[in-house]
């Protein structure tokens, strides 16, 4: 059974990249990342002599490469089901012996992918060009490198969720508010019942908490955090199923 799931999933993931990675807006964006890397060799080359420069330097690259990693994961998902019901490519898909949740988690699983991809590309190379001219916590980078695939993970949820809610336009609009403006809205409607409830992958975001050298959360701090965004993420998949399969194609 497990063989016939990953038979029938991968090459929905493998599908789903390949055509993700051919859209412009994409391409736009790499290139955008590349010329970011292009100016932290710059600055490398020059030399940074106040560690304040340095630091803000590295908290300003690092915010760039996650919103952008959040960005493309968020723009690949909101397209996969509306695209697929709109060029009737879903029904020869769904012919074959596959089912909608394979469908769904091949989508879901193929834009984690493709932010997870572009953020550990460039995290690298800004880790090595940014000079580190302050103390940073250890544990802290260690913390941010495992909470954002989890953030990730409830951003390529998100999308999924609203396109089977929601026309594509209004889908995207609600989805760039919940990834990018979740600490805001909360922020906006402090006291609302219930509002903690809402996901919100920038909760996970360690990045300010390791340039301004603040120690690490405890285990319990970053075990919660792991666990609210496995709670976001599965809620908004098993949802997500319950609409795909009740929902006439």
């Amino acid at each position: 059974m497990r063989s016939a799931f990953h038979m029938a999933v991968w090459p929905i993931v493998r599908a789903t990249v390949l055509e993700a990675a051919r859209r412009k807006d994409i391409a736009v964006l790499a290139i955008f990342m590349v010329a970011l890397l292009f100016v932290l060799g710059s600055a490398r080359v020059v030399g940074l002599e106040r560690p304040a420069a340095g630091t803000f330097l590295l908290n300003l690259s690092l915010t760039l490469i996650i919103g952008g990693a959040h960005l493309v994961t968020l723009l690949v998902a909101a397209r996969q089901i509306p695209d697929e019901i709109e060029q009737r490519t879903l029904y020869p898909l769904l012919a074959r012996p596959i089912h909608r949740s394979h469908v769904l988690i091949g989508k879901w699983l193929a834009a984690c992918l493709m932010g997870l991809a572009l953020f550990f590309s460039l995290f690298i190379p800004v880790w090595l060009l940014v000079p580190r001219l302050e103390h940073y916590e250890t544990g802290t980078l260690i913390q941010l490198l495992t909470l954002q695939p989890m953030a990730l993970m409830v951003t390529a949820a998100v999308p999924l969720f609203l396109t089977l809610c929601f026309p594509r336009g209004l889908a995207m609009a609600l989805a760039l508010l919940i990834v990018l403006g979740a600490d805001y809205l909360v922020r906006f409607v402090d006291g609302f019942p219930l509002i903690w409830l809402v996901p919100n992958p920038s909760r996970l975001n360690m990045v300010l908490r390791y340039t301004d050298g603040i120690a690490p959360l405890s285990f319990w701090g970053w075990s919660a955090l792991m666990l609210a965004a496995l709670f976001w993420t599965a809620s908004l998949l098993l949802l997500s199923r319950q609409l795909f399969e009740r929902r006439a194609l």
